[in-house]
């Protein structure tokens, strides 16, 4: 019966060793497929960011500039002048209410 036993003991570690040594080969491979996958993931998003996003980027610092250059011309062209026009109405009427004593708001003194 002990030799049974003993016998039985030494199967049960060979078996757990060589399982041991499957399950450390098995869990290598699987951390050298993952280090391959990663590498390969890092490779496809270098390529999307070179052949897509720079582009984009691009693209839209064009339109920035676009539309700031479009903004000064409007400032320029359009706002400027009524402002300066709208100054000098607005001083043309002051002169003329100091001159007249007409101030043009509202009706009378209030007296």
């Amino acid at each position: 019966m002990v030799l049974w036993v003993e016998s039985l003991r030494d199967w049960v570690l060979i078996i757990w060793g060589l399982l041991s040594i499957i399950m450390v080969v098995m869990i290598i491979l699987f951390v050298f497929a993952m280090w391959r996958g990663i590498k390969g993931l890092i490779g496809n998003i270098q390529v999307v960011v070179k052949d897509d996003v720079r582009p984009m980027i691009a693209i839209s610092r064009e339109s920035v500039n676009s539309v700031a250059g479009t903004t000064r011309f409007m400032s320029d062209t359009v706002v400027n002048p009524v402002i300066r026009a709208y100054g000098v109405l607005s001083g043309v009427r002051r002169g003329f209410g100091v001159f007249t004593g007409l101030t043009g708001r509202g009706k009378g003194d209030g007296a």
